[in-house]
């Protein structure tokens, strides 16, 4: 597509208004007319006036004589280009599927297979993404700025898929390179955005570098994509850091910036983004309402990807919150969508919207069956960034839950190691936190203590309200078993204050539950106390006496103790006629 010559500002108006004059007025095919408006529509194009650049491109394809075929590609991409931005992708596709019906293999027929895979990207399965950008890679022939944009979707889609990345940071930086020698200044700020988030992910410091280079040369290039933008991937860095009010910021501007452009293809997207950084800083209300919006507009504009993404984050919000069965249906509903269009962000979200309602409700086997198998796929794919897997702490505490000590601490050890390295703070108090359940798990009540007063000194490094009230929930526990009875009340007191301020009614349960234990307050069946009652639960849902030990903290001699203590009491014998009795009259706290 070529470039629009750089003019000052009174000519590129005088450029448009006589490129509408000549579409207005012309009716027949005109060779002259149709030139003058495709210089016009990509002018407008580079301008962000997407509504005027559709109009007049149409306008070129309508006046483009029979015979000019190179000329009527060039233009019918154009169009199809600017649909696709405009979120009229359907139109997009027809207009890519006229040119590529019969083409033959060189450039033009690569530049169509590209587009066509970045729509595809957006709103189909990557892989078949992966697939188109591969067959255009094929065509590009020696077009460096042609091949810059083909390697750039090729790093692009196997960073949102999260499989192989070195192999995207390596077309990444072919990207740069061939925009640099194709002296396509667009091309190169692009690529080396692209090059950023790549580098960000696997966990290199040196993301910064190429993203600062980006950023200075932003004003040197036509008007980029906003999701391809260097200022987006900043965006998406600065959460992956922990610099949640930042990124917010960033995305809540690109988003007006979207709708003033009419980008509609981005907004949804960008949403998404917006409402998992909202989340994970503790504001539920504009985290919802981020992903509700995300969600209808990308149902809109057909984009199942990003309608799944504004799901996953909706889980995530209500897993939070306690609305677990709401949680739980639309994790299931993102997940089945990720896993069918390999969005692995939205893959991410709703497994770990999951595993969250499982450890809210005491069923750490459940949640590392989750957890477990994303956190190997995300490992052989390169993946290093404790930030774009804030899961891998929920992991560790689910196998501990379950006695599984010594993996619990191979995987603690891998996260303590990374979060270290980049100073990543919210890593750094959640390995802390799990450090001390894994010690308190081994009976070493004052190695636990010591880790998690590390795990609060991190926290007040970074606002994570929900994280830190899990940490001093911990402390709580961990102070009770130490027989610290007004230090442990004073912890738990505390954990369930933050819950209730934040309306994450599970975890308010759990602490409650606790202090039930601290007070030796009873439950209705059976004159059960809190923790008879706890393990009670545990026993029903078919939990050996050694997972629920290491669910409660206690020996498994002293859980068959219990055990045999909480028969007597309801009056049943096993664990079959337990769990009719508890269903029968279920219990209640007495106050």
């Amino acid at each position: 597509m070529p470039k629009p010559v750089a003019e000052s500002p009174d000519r590129d108006l005088g450029l448009q208004q006589r490129a509408h004059h000549v579409g207005l007025g012309a009716e027949n095919e005109d060779a002259a007319a149709a030139a003058v408006l495709e210089d016009a529509a990509a002018l407008a194009r580079s301008r962000g006036a997407l509504t005027t650049a559709a109009e007049l491109s149409d306008a070129a394809r309508r006046l483009t004589p029979i015979g000019l075929e190179e000329e009527r590609r060039r233009r019918t991409l154009l169009a199809a280009d600017l649909a696709f931005r405009m979120g009229e992708s359907d139109r997009a596709r027809a207009l890519l599927r006229e040119l590529l019906q019969g083409s033959r293999a060189g450039p033009p027929r690569a530049r169509a297979l590209n587009l066509l895979g970045t729509i595809e990207e957006f709103e189909g399965d990557r892989r078949v993404a992966a697939q188109l950008f591969e067959s255009a890679l094929a065509d590009c022939a020696d077009d460096d700025a042609l091949r810059a944009e083909v390697e750039f979707g090729l790093a692009d889609v196997r960073f949102v898929m999260r499989t192989d990345l070195e192999a995207a940071a390596r077309h990444a930086r072919d990207a740069v390179a061939m925009a640099k020698r194709g002296s396509d200044r667009t091309g190169e700020v692009t690529a080396l955005a692209e090059q950023s988030l790549v580098d960000a992910v696997l966990g290199r410091p040196e993301w910064r570098t190429a993203l600062d280079r980006a950023l200075a040369l932003e004003n040197e290039a036509d008007q980029i994509p906003l999701v391809a933008s260097p200022t987006f991937v900043l965006a998406v860095n600065l959460g992956w850091a922990d610099e949640l009010d930042g990124a917010a910021a960033l995305f809540m501007s690109l988003r007006e910036e979207a709708l003033e452009r009419a980008e509609e293809s981005a907004l949804p997207w960008i949403l998404a983004h917006l409402g998992m950084t909202e989340a994970y800083a503790g504001r539920w209300e504009q985290a919802t309402e981020a992903a509700d919006e995300a969600f209808a507009r990308a149902a809109q504009a057909g984009q199942e990807p990003q309608r799944a993404y504004g799901l996953a984050v909706r889980a995530l919000v209500r897993a939070c919150r306690g609305q677990l069965d709401d949680a739980r249906v639309d994790a299931e509903a993102a997940r089945a969508v990720a896993r069918e269009r390999g969005v692995m962000i939205a893959e991410i979200l709703s497994t770990s919207a999951l595993a969250l309602v499982e450890l809210s409700v005491g069923n750490p086997a459940e949640a590392h069956a989750l957890l477990g198998p994303l956190g190997e796929r995300l490992e052989q794919g390169g993946v290093r960034e404790p930030g774009s897997a804030r899961f891998l702490a929920d992991d560790v505490e689910a196998l501990i839950g379950i006695g599984r000590l010594d993996e619990a601490e191979t995987l603690l050890e891998r996260l303590e190691q990374r979060a270290g390295r980049l100073d990543r703070v919210s890593a750094l108090a959640a390995a802390a936190r799990c450090r001390g359940l894994l010690a308190a798990a081994r009976g070493d009540l004052d190695g636990a203590r010591e880790s998690l007063e590390r795990a609060l000194a991190e926290h007040e490094r970074v606002p994570l309200p929900l994280e830190r009230g899990r940490t001093v929930l911990a402390f709580g526990m961990t102070r009770r078993r130490a027989k610290q009875r007004r230090a442990a009340r004073e912890s738990l007191e505390e954990a369930l204050a933050s819950f209730e301020e934040l309306g994450a009614r599970s975890w308010a349960e759990r602490a409650q539950a606790e202090l039930d234990r601290v007070s030796g307050r009873r439950a209705s069946t059976g004159g059960l106390t809190a923790s008879e009652l706890q393990i009670a639960r545990l026993a029903v849902q078919g939990r050996s006496n050694k997972e629920i030990a290491a669910a409660v903290f206690l020996t498994p001699k002293t859980v068959e103790t219990k055990l045999s203590r909480i028969y007597a009491k309801v009056g049943v014998h096993s664990r079959t006629e337990l769990a009719h009795r508890l269903t029968q009259s279920p219990p209640a706290p007495k106050l």
